[in-house]
């Protein structure tokens, strides 16, 4: 098995039924075994020379590197805003247990 092979993509949204609706075709599809949504995130960022303040939502998903692409394709399909954050982090699991289970879950199985 690959090291630092396993990551986590995160994006953000106003909408959580939006991220709820993005993490189950993720799941469905075998390209993350597992999601989360943070909510309530106090947001602010510059958009058209205006200060924006407003409450989002994160969306976690963790996966393995190979999948990246496939994943950003969904999440900017899907996504409700035209410009949409997304991030990329690589990830150590520590409970042998769990990366057992994280394999066996996604569809392309790590050799």
């Amino acid at each position: 098995m690959k090291k630092d092979q396993f990551i986590k993509i995160e994006t953000t949204s106003n909408k959580r039924e939006v991220l709820k609706q993005i993490g189950q075709v993720l799941i469905n599809k075998k390209l993350s075994p597992c999601i989360y949504i943070q909510e309530n995130i106090l947001t602010q960022y510059l958009w058209k020379d205006e200060i924006v303040t407003e409450m989002e939502h994160k969306l976690t998903i963790k996966s393995i590197l190979e999948n990246t692409q496939e994943i950003q394709k969904i999440i900017k399909k899907m996504h409700n805003y035209k410009i949409c954050y997304i991030s990329t982090e690589q990830i150590k699991i520590n409970n042998i247990d769990y990366k057992k289970w994280f394999i066996n879950t996604l569809k392309k199985k790590i050799i």
